[in-house]
Formats: structure tokens, C-alpha cells, sequence
């Protein structure tokens, strides 16, 4: 999703946001409007002859950018790393306006209509001015002379981006804490809520609760108080036990007695308490976001030709052509059709209901006239209708619009509009706007997709005949979004269902909803960060094969893995297991291994349980993993001149090496040695001339980086 925490850049008059999640997806904002062009201008200026003398100016607006634009933000993006993909940001609401000449006091149109703007794609707008005899002189002049039409349109809108992400890692010493209020006394003395709010602010500077700021955007302060307050009541809970105050408050004359403070009393179990306890606070919100894009219609019609866009008529026969238009989304918004109504005289006023005691009057009978009143049907495989009227091209017309919903999509009752004035010939319908829709749009958070094949959220609006809406979730999509056009007021439920690859698991949410007021659900998952543990077998005689069998459980989840070793090779071999695991559960993980050696003997290991990111299979005792990765920048050995690069990784009296030759640039080195001897990573470049430089690490860094030599 379009990332507005995060100062966007200009490239090529163009606004470039990032997204939140996918480094090589970015949104791009024209910042100048142009007239539509296909090939040439989407503008006429119609002339009339004759006693009402005048013009109609209409054109079709686009903010779009161009082929150039976009070859030129591709091209400084691909420099700077892989080749990036652009997409448009999710239009949401917005305004186009016309400024200058045409809505001037002393020079101003007969009539102005000024098209809402389509979301779908690029947003576009259509304007109609209709101009005195004056206004289309200086028009046809501006036009054909090339002088200035002192005229601009602006374009307002919105757009969804998630703003102001802050990430907060709190973790607190609970035994420690409880000691704390031991001494303090709370263990006999009732404390106050006042009070424990602000011991949370002093264990914080005594370092018994640490909160890690682990993404600064948006408002910082706030967001720390609120964790911490979070953090409070969960230490309150678990810790303390709610009791009256000692002292009663004293009744008023009136017979009643002031509100009083509940107190809290330290409970006198701390062998029960876990030793730590840790919290991950996630806040990010979507806002919606103005975007104002502005040109003058200097120039517009650029190199064609202006006889192809000035046109007369003599207003001798009054005739006129209306045109009405609907915007390409009636699918989308599941609409069957669209029956437009329109009006060359102004609709009456509906009747009063209130009761008379009058009797009703006979109406008079009315000449016969030629009909007023005509209709048009639209759907989404017929966008335009052209009505031919016999009719002043200066009257006004009034139209109004009746959705039909496609039953097999949505129970929506039919819906209409109020009448509604319009000038030009030219009716543009906007579907979206006049029978707006619910929207949700969910985003996949924080969280492991690269095990999982997607995550299905199944969306249920308020009405349960109405039918539900799944929205897939993956590595490569992790944005979308669901529409109803039914949805009314009431909050949408949410049920999501995390579907592992092959040999992963699986898991589903509880329902929850989301108001009627949000825009944006943001899914975190049930899953914390999976538990990576590497296995090391060490060469032992007569060994034919290993196997390590793993097992991680929390309440109800289980999660079970395996590594085998059958290669009885004279080296140490290494396999990586990884566990998913829920979050907020500990890393403790129980493990077996069974031997089979060949003599035909089996030994099978006990479970045992532990914590640590490393297992030794065949130690004689208690053993430590040294892992580190070498990463040579610069191409490789060739592309540093060098013949090679020797890496040798040692503690104690063990030792394991590695060489990168030719265009290699990484290699991992792993060694097992007695517990608590210190490891030494050293790196012998041999160079071409046969020059060797050496250097060492100690210890070296899980991740060890060569730079380019100069």
C-alpha cells in the first residue's frame, strides 16, 4: 500500500511515493493536467449564428502522465537498484474546478458544467462552458492566434496511504519488578492508580522495563505512553489484586459520599510469575491524503490543426444533440443498469400529502405538446446514448438517474437520484459517486509470507444473505480490497485463514469487525517470527545415520520437525530446522535424537528441552556453534585482481576453512569447538603479483563483509 509516512520524491514533474511493504513498487502523481488527447485534443469550440450569437466550449481533461515521464522515473529508479514497477495511487474522492476567465464576474459564461472527475484510472473530467457573443469572440481568438486563454483548471483529490507507522518492543523484568514493590511496601499497603502509572515512568529509568523504538514515524511520544500504559495493566493484572481504599471517604450532608479510588495490593506469589515478560506494539493507520494538480490552457492544442476543433452553426433550426455518458465501473459496482431520465422543463414540485377539506378540482385538459420527458438505458456493455432534439442549444435540461443492482451479486434495492440541472450537451454520469459503495481495503502486516501459499480473508457484510467477499493475500499482493454495494452503515466481519505451503502449517483467525468507520484492516497474523535452529553432526566412527526430531507447543499449537544426517562422512555437516510459532510464546523448543550405527546398534535419545539457536549431535561435551558469512564486494576475487581468498575459521584446536575463487562472492563457514573458547576468523587474500594480505576478526560477526579495494 502507498506508503505516506515516507517524504515522496520529484522525478520528471512527477510525485513518486513508495510502498509500505515492496521495495520495488512505487505510485506515481502527475502534478499538471493535460487535455485528452487521442491523437489529437479532445477539444471544440462550437460557434452560433445568427440573433443569439455565442459559442459552446467543451473539452476533456486527463491528469496523466506520459510516456516520457514514466520512460524517465523508470530509468533513475533502475539505477538505483532493480527495475522498478509503477502503478497509480487508489483515487478515492475529488474535485475539479475551473479558475480565471470563464468564472470571472465581469467576463463569465452563459452556463459552466464542470464534469466530476473519473477515479477509474486516470482521472479525468469533462468541461462545458456556454459563452456570449463576447466570450466566444475572444474564445476563437485565443485559439487561433495563439494569446492567452487566462484560464485553470484544478484538480483536488484524495488518496488512501498508510501514514505514521510506529513499532514499539517492550520488555519487562517481572520478578524484579515485584521485588521492586516488596520493598516499597505494596505487599501491606494498598497503591493507587495514580501511583502505579507513575512507578511504570521509574522502572522504565531504572531499566526493569525496556521499550525499543523500533520505527520513529509518526507521533513518538504519544505512542510510548500509550505502550507503556498497555504494558501497566497487563503487570497489574498479573501481579496485583483490586481492593477497597483503607479509609472509607466521609459522607456529605446530603447523605451521599464522593467517588473513590480503587486500590491494589501486591499478591504474595512471586514464584508463580514468569522471570520475563515481552510486548510488540504495531500501530500504523490509514489517512486519507490531497493531492492538487494545476495548468493553464495555454497552448492546448499544441500542433493540430485548429479548423479540425472550431466548427459553426446557424441557430435558424433550433436543434440540438445530447450525449449522456456513464463512467466504465458499472461492473464493479455490481450495477445491472442505469435508466437516466431526462427533462427540457423544470420538474414540479412533488404535491403537498397534508389533508384538505376542499374537494379536488377538475383539471383543465392541456393542449397537446410535443413530448418533454425522455429516458435512456445504459449498462455496462453500452456506455453512450445520443438523443437528436428539436430544442434551443442554450435550454437547460434536468435529468435524473435509477440504479438496478444485478441480483446475482448483491440484495441492494434499486436506488435513485434527485433531479438534477445540467448545461451543454453532454450528461457525463458518475456511478460512484451517485450510489457510492462500501470499501475495505486489507493489508497484509508485519508478518512471514514466504511460507505461507497465501492468506484468504473472507469479508461478511451486516445482511448474512448478502454474499461474502474474499480478498487473497500473498508475498507478491500483499494489498486489497473488498466492495459492497450494500454494505449500509453497520461494521463488516473479518475471518481470516493463514494457508501454508507444502509441509507448512495452517491456521485460522476468530471473526472480528471492523466499523463502519474504517477504511483500512491490517492483518498481523497469528504467527511470530519462526524459530531457525541450526544442526551440526559431528564425524563419529562406526555412525551411519542421525536423526533429530523437534517439537514446539503453546496451548493449542504443535509444531513438529525433522532433520536427518545419512551421508557417515568424515566432516561436520550442518541442516537448518525452522518452527513457526505463535506469537508472544517463548523460544523454548524440545528435541530427541536417535543414532543408528554399523553394528546394527540404536540408540535413542531422551527429549529435552531448550532455547538456544544452535544443536551438536556426537559432542563428547558441552560444545558451541561459530557460524559466520563471508561476503567479498566488488565482483569476486577476479574483479579484485586476486588469485583467491582463503578463509580459515578456528577455536581452540578445532579449525574448518573455505576458499572463494573467480566470481564467487560469499561462502559460510560453521565450526563446533569446547564450549567458551573464542572464535578467530582469518581472511588471506592471495593476490595476482602473489602478494598475500591478511587480517583477522576476533570474534568474527555473523556476517563479515570485505569491501572493494580502492
Amino acid at each position: 500500500m502507498l506508503d505516506a509516512g515516507s517524504a515522496p520524491r520529484r522525478i520528471g514533474g512527477l510525485t513518486i511515493f513508495e510502498d509500505h511493504a515492496d521495495p520495488l513498487l512505487f505510485y506515481v502523481l502527475p502534478e499538471i493536467p493535460r487535455v485528452v488527447a487521442n491523437p489529437s485534443p479532445a477539444l471544440s469550440l462550437l460557434l452560433f449564428r445568427g440573433d443569439q450569437a455565442g459559442a459552446m466550449l467543451h473539452f476533456e481533461s486527463q491528469l496523466a502522465p506520459t510516456q516520457e515521464q514514466l520512460d524517465l522515473v523508470r530509468d533513475e529508479l533502475t539505477e538505483q537498484g532493480q527495475a522498478p514497477r509503477l502503478h497509480r495511487p487508489d483515487w478515492r474522492d475529488g474535485t475539479v474546478r475551473v479558475a480565471g476567465w470563464l468564472d470571472a464576474d465581469e467576463l463569465g459564461p452563459v452556463s459552466l458544467n464542470v464534469g466530476t472527475p473519473s477515479l477509474i484510472g486516470d482521472p479525468s473530467s469533462i468541461v462545458a462552458a456556454r459563452l456570449d457573443q463576447h466570450g466566444a469572440a475572444l474564445a476563437e481568438q485565443a485559439l487561433r492566434g495563439g494569446d492567452a486563454l487566462p484560464t485553470v483548471l484544478l484538480f483536488q483529490l484524495e488518496f488512501l496511504g498508510l501514514g505514521g507507522p510506529l513499532g514499539i518492543e517492550a520488555e519487562a523484568d517481572v520478578q524484579s519488578i515485584f521485588d521492586h514493590f516488596s520493598v516499597e511496601g505494596a505487599a501491606k499497603a494498598p497503591f493507587g492508580k495514580a501511583r502505579l502509572a507513575k512507578s511504570w515512568e521509574e522502572l522504565v529509568n531504572n531499566g526493569l522495563i525496556r521499550l525499543e523504538v523500533i520505527d520513529e514515524s509518526g507521533e513518538l511520544e504519544g505512542r510510548r505512553a500509550e505502550a507503556l500504559s498497555r504494558v501497566g495493566q497487563e503487570l497489574v493484572s498479573n501481579m496485583f489484586t483490586p481492593m477497597p481504599p483503607v479509609q472509607m471517604p466521609r459522607v456529605r450532608e446530603d447523605g451521599t459520599a464522593p467517588p473513590y479510588e480503587l486500590s491494589f495490593r501486591l499478591v504474595d506469589r512471586r514464584e508463580e510469575l514468569t522471570t520475563t515478560a515481552r510486548w510488540s506494539f504495531r500501530e500504523r493507520a490509514a489517512r486519507r491524503i490531497t493531492h492538487h494538480a494545476a495548468a493553464s490552457l495555454i497552448g492546448i492544442l499544441g500542433d493540430s490543426p485548429v479548423d479540425d476543433h472550431i466548427s459553426y452553426v446557424d441557430l435558424g433550426t433550433p436543434s440540438r444533440e445530447i450525449v449522456v455518458r456513464a463512467e466504465p465501473e458499472l461492473a464493479e459496482l455490481a450495477i445491472a443498469t442505469l435508466d437516466v431520465e431526462l427533462r427540457l422543463e423544470e420538474p414540479e414540485a412533488p404535491p403537498s400529502e397534508e389533508p384538505t377539506d376542499e374537494p379536488e378540482a377538475t383539471p383543465e385538459p392541456e393542449p397537446a405538446e410535443e413530448e418533454a420527458e425522455f429516458a435512456v438505458m445504459l449498462d455496462p456493455e453500452t456506455l453512450e446514448a445520443t438523443l437528436a432534439l428539436q430544442r434551443d442549444p442554450g435550454q437547460p435540461l434536468w435529468y435524473r438517474v435509477r440504479a438496478r443492482f444485478d441480483p446475482e451479486r448483491t440484495r441492494a434495492d434499486d436506488r435513485q437520484t434527485e433531479w438534477t440541472l445540467a448545461h451543454g450537451g453532454l450528461v457525463v454520469v458518475s456511478p460512484r459517486r451517485l450510489f457510492p459503495q462500501r470499501e475495505l481495503t486489507v493489508v497484509a502486516g508485519h508478518l512471514e509470507l514466504d511460507w505461507l501459499d497465501h492468506i484468504e480473508v473472507v469479508v461478511q457484510p451486516p445482511d448474512p444473505e448478502e454474499p461474502p467477499r474474499s480478498v487473497m493475500l500473498s508475498g507478491e499482493q500483499r494489498t486489497g480490497r473488498a466492495s459492497f454495494p450494500a454494505a449500509g452503515e453497520q461494521p463488516l466481519t473479518l475471518t481470516t485463514h493463514y494457508r501454508g505451503r507444502e509441509g507448512e502449517p495452517s491456521r485460522s483467525d476468530e471473526p472480528f469487525t471492523v466499523p463502519a468507520s474504517e477504511e483500512l484492516a491490517v492483518i498481523d497474523g497469528p504467527f511470530g517470527p519462526s524459530l531457525r535452529v541450526l544442526v551440526a553432526r559431528l564425524p563419529r566412527p562406526g555412525l551411519l545415520s542421525a536423526v533429530t526430531e523437534f517439537e514446539l507447543s503453546h496451548e493449542d499449537w504443535t509444531q513438529t520437525a525433522s532433520v536427518s544426517f545419512d551421508d557417515p562422512s568424515p566432516t561436520t555437516a550442518t541442516q537448518t530446522v525452522v518452527l513457526r510459532r505463535l506469537r508472544d510464546t517463548p523460544d523454548e523448543y524440545r528435541h530427541r535424537t536417535t543414532l543408528i550405527f554399523d553394528d546394527g546398534r540404536t540408540e535413542v535419545g531422551t527429549w529435552a528441552s531448550s532455547d538456544k539457536p544452535s544443536l551438536v549431535i556426537g559432542a563428547d561435551g558441552p560444545s558451541a556453534v561459530h557460524r559466520t558469512q563471508v561476503l567479498v564486494l566488488g565482483g569476486g576475487p577476479n574483479a579484485r585482481g586476486s588469485f583467491l581468498i582463503e578463509l580459515v575459521l578456528s577455536a581452540g584446536n578445532v579449525t574448518t576453512s573455505a576458499l572463494i575463487e573467480g566470481d564467487a562472492t560469499q561462502a559460510e563457514l560453521v565450526l563446533v569447538a569446547p564450549e567458551g573458547s573464542a572464535a578467530v576468523l582469518t581472511v588471506r587474500e592471495i593476490t595476482n603479483t602473489g602478494h598475500t594480505h591478511e587480517q583477522q576478526f576476533s570474534p568474527p560477526p555473523a556476517m563479515t563483509v570485505l569491501p572493494p579495494k580502492p
